[in-house]
């Protein structure tokens, strides 16, 4: 079994929506803004007019603990649009970036791909302190969504594009040149053609979109990155973790629901009410009262973990359903199957030759059985 896997899939819904307080600014790591400042200059915006129109200090950057109000960005982003009228000018800046910090650095020694993705999820933070990524998958196709948690970051294009490009850099840093994008989704709309933005992606894009999302394929998850390496990946965790401490908000009780989960999960244990309250420090009742008030409950947030990390689980043909079964908190293959034919409707091994199936049988089998 990959490890730590159930970390990283979580279900993609408005409970994994990250809110800033209105009365608190969204903040920016300072090595991120430097990035991006040598990232326009890559691509021939002089950086320096645009720190002194915004009144920044690059030299405050410099230190590892810095941080940067979103705004900043944007209104760099905006001054360079202008003055190089380049009306793509955070992609082609993000085609440029050359990535580096603790979560690139954490992708790029994680013995696989899946791996690196559940650590950025846990420290997506570090870059923008509102930042959720969400990974998910269906069918063949996985996918990473974006959700910056800031309306002021968020509603740049340019910063949105630069992010998403930005990230999709890094990804070939990692794994290498061959790693490609089936679709590219973003909630800003643009006029006109795309073709531009279809070019440095290399695939379909598209705006409008409910979301901002990498798509790719589901066997990507399970490459190698290029300096695979667990015992450099967990100090450079070891130390994201200490840097997190400082800059990530307060989490949600949603939130350390969750992670007591995916902790339980690891470990091969099913996680209940009672044992995940325990953890957090109060009674099962209290707990239910709690999540109640953020509109969810226990049960959903366990079974979000449990069946999408099944459903990864799954997509890899080397493991064997017994094992999957034990390793999610099952005592045997019947009480996993059972399980699951209440949440599929079918069995967990129909639902792994579907997956195996290319996606036009699988369309012709769904229109086959549509008709009778």
């Amino acid at each position: 079994m990959p490890e730590a896997v159930s970390d990283l899939i979580q279900r993609d819904n408005p409970l994994f929506k990250h809110a800033m307080a209105a009365s608190r600014q969204a903040t920016i790591s300072g090595v991120v803004v430097l990035d991006l400042l040598k990232a326009l200059q890559r691509a021939r915006v002089q950086p320096g007019p645009l720190c002194r129109a915004v009144g920044l200090d690059v030299r405050s950057l410099e230190d590892p603990n810095a941080r940067a109000p979103t705004g900043l960005v944007t209104r760099l982003l905006a001054l360079a649009e202008h003055r190089a009228r380049d009306p793509w000018i955070g992609l082609h800046a993000g085609e440029h970036a050359e990535p580096r910090g603790p979560i690139f650095y954490m992708m790029l020694s994680s013995p696989r791909v899946v791996e690196g993705l559940r650590r950025a999820q846990r420290f997506s933070g570090l870059v923008i302190d509102t930042l959720r990524l969400t990974a998910g998958t269906e069918r063949e196709l996985a996918s990473v969504v974006f959700n910056p948690g800031d309306p002021v970051f968020g509603g740049s294009r340019h910063a949105m594009e630069y992010l998403l490009m930005a990230s999709l850099s890094a990804m070939r840093h990692a794994v290498g040149a061959n790693f490609r994008l089936r679709e590219v989704h973003f909630r800003h709309r643009r006029a006109g053609r795309c073709d531009e933005a279809e070019r440095a992606f290399g695939c379909p894009v598209y705006f409008g979109q409910p979301d901002d999302r990498h798509v790719f394929p589901l066997s990507a998850l399970w490459a190698v990155p290029r300096f695979a390496n667990r015992s450099i990946a967990e100090e450079i965790e070891k130390f994201a973790a200490a840097l997190s401490a400082r800059t990530a908000p307060s989490a949600t009780i949603s939130e350390r629901v969750e992670q007591a989960t995916r902790a339980l999960l690891a470990s091969g244990v099913r996680a209940n009410n009672v044992t995940v309250g325990r953890r957090l420090g109060m009674s099962s009742r209290t707990l239910q009262r709690k999540l109640a008030e953020e509109g969810t409950s226990f049960r959903a947030l366990r079974d979000a973990v449990l069946w999408e990390a099944v459903e990864v689980l799954l997509s890899n043909p080397s493991l064997k359903i017994e094992a999957i079964a034990l390793s999610v908190g099952f005592s045997d293959v019947a009480a996993f199957s059972k399980a699951f034919r209440r949440w599929k409707g079918y069995s967990p091994t129909r639902h792994r030759e579907s997956l195996a199936r290319p996606r036009g049988a699988r369309l012709a089998v769904a229109e086959r059985r549509a008709t009778t």
